[in-house]
């Protein structure tokens, strides 16, 4: 998890703090990452589903991360403007030339 920096003294587990608990929670690391500019907005990426771990969606802003899991993190492109933005690149064309052919 992270929260003690070797296995091999476990004396530092007594000293685990609830901040560092709080420290891992997934909109703080968006925050510290700068995925997003304050925690509320981060709450709101989470919930609506713009944030994904690996292949999987996460919507759970209490959802703790990991040393390993926290380069995995990346926003999710959904909804209709990113899917035309897909469409596009995958078709080669420009903008313009997409809105006059279709």
């Amino acid at each position: 998890m992270g929260l003690v920096p070797t296995k091999e003294n476990l004396e530092l587990v007594d000293k685990i703090t609830a901040s560092r608990f709080c420290r891992r929670r997934l909109p703080v690391v968006m925050t510290r990452n700068r995925m997003a500019q304050h925690l509320p907005a981060a709450v709101k990426f989470i919930e609506q589903g713009h944030i994904r771990i690996g292949p999987d969606i996460v919507t759970d802003p209490a959802f703790l991360v990991t040393r390993l899991i926290k380069f995995f993190l990346e926003f999710q492109l959904v909804g209709f403007f990113h899917l035309e933005i897909r469409k596009i690149s995958f078709l080669g064309l420009t903008i313009q030339q997409f809105e006059n052919n279709y």
